[in-house]
């Protein structure tokens, strides 16, 4: 099993777009997957949960997060396959 990481911007035609980047195989012990997840729970993550009664209105809109942060990272797909991507070992490489 494998864990893709997915690029999530916003894009002014679609919308916010999810790019599969890489992959993190289940051999990889380093807190990888949980500390893309806990950069994305602590940015876009928190932004929703403090916006989501204006979102759900239509008094905000999802535009304005990227405005700051133009791109977010999330290792939340699991997959059997690697989809042809790069395999990811450092966050820093990201």
């Amino acid at each position: 099993m494998y864990t893709i990481v997915n690029k999530i911007e916003y894009d002014i035609v679609s919308g916010v777009v999810y790019t599969p980047l890489y992959y993190i195989s289940e051999d990889n012990t380093s807190g990888l997957v949980e500390s893309i997840n806990t950069d994305y729970d602590n940015s876009l993550g928190v932004w929703i949960e403090d916006n989501i009664t204006d979102l759900e209105s239509g008094v905000k809109d999802i535009e304005e997060f990227f405005i700051t942060e133009p791109i977010v990272y999330v290792a939340r797909t699991n997959s059997t396959t690697t989809q042809s991507l790069t395999e990811l070992e450092n966050k820093e490489d990201i």
